[in-house]
Parts: C-alpha cells; sequence; structure tokens
C-alpha cells in the first residue's frame, strides 16, 4: 500500500512544479510560503515510504539488493539533478524551465510508480 503513497507524493511534486513554472515575477511571500511547503514536503518526505518499498516489492532474500540499488539511483539524481537544473535555467534564462524539467521528471517516476503498482498486483494475483 505505500505504493499508493509514493504516487501521491510524485504527483504533488508534478504539480507544484507545473505551478511554480507558471508563477508570474515578483509573485508576494505570502503566495511562495505554502507552495514551497508542499513542495518540500513532497520532496523531502518520501524517502522513508520509498525505502520500505524498495525492500517489500522485492523476495526478502532480494531486499538488500533492491536497498542498495535504489540508494545508487537516488543518489545518481541527487548527484547530477542541481547542476542539471541549474544549466538548464542558465541556457534558457529562465526558471519557469526548471521547474518544467522538474515536472516531467515527477511525471515520469508517477508512470514508473503506476507501472510498478500493476506489476505488483499481478504478482501477487499469481502467487
Amino acid at each position: 500500500k505505500r505504493l499508493i503513497n509514493l504516487l501521491i507524493i510524485s504527483l504533488m511534486a508534478a504539480g507544484v512544479s507545473l505551478l511554480t513554472a507558471t508563477l508570474p515575477t515578483g509573485t508576494p511571500f505570502w503566495v511562495m510560503v505554502p507552495i514551497v511547503f508542499v513542495f518540500g514536503f513532497a520532496v523531502s518526505g518520501f524517502h522513508g515510504i520509498w525505502m520500505n518499498v524498495a525492500t517489500e516489492v522485492v523476495p526478502q532474500e532480494q531486499s538488500g539488493l533492491a536497498s542498495g540499488f535504489s540508494v545508487m539511483i537516488g543518489s545518481t539524481g541527487v548527484l547530477f539533478g542541481p547542476p542539471l537544473f541549474g544549466y538548464i535555467v542558465d541556457s534558457t534564462g529562465a526558471f519557469a524551465f526548471g521547474w518544467l524539467f522538474l515536472a516531467v521528471l515527477s511525471i515520469v517516476v508517477t508512470v514508473l510508480i503506476i507501472t510498478a503498482m500493476v506489476i505488483v498486483k499481478r504478482s501477487e494475483q499469481t502467487a
């Protein structure tokens, strides 16, 4: 059932990223506070759920491998994501494209989570 929580989190991140990309320059601080709060909640609050899912969707004897592999993929994103965001902003001259990039990544993650949900459901039905 934790995959559903990850799905909600990825949809929140995509929605807030799209919203942020469309905000006009000079948006008041009081408007930005709740937006940043929700975005921070989404992108910072998924780690515990993500690690539990990584170990629960595989057979018990593969949980260490799944945990290590998912951390490796996640660390790659942490390493390359911020410079890529900065490159997009610098090359386009607009933060909107950086936020759109994050929205697209969140949508890709959403599709991957839905795919994982289908695979898990199929494996539960055959077991």
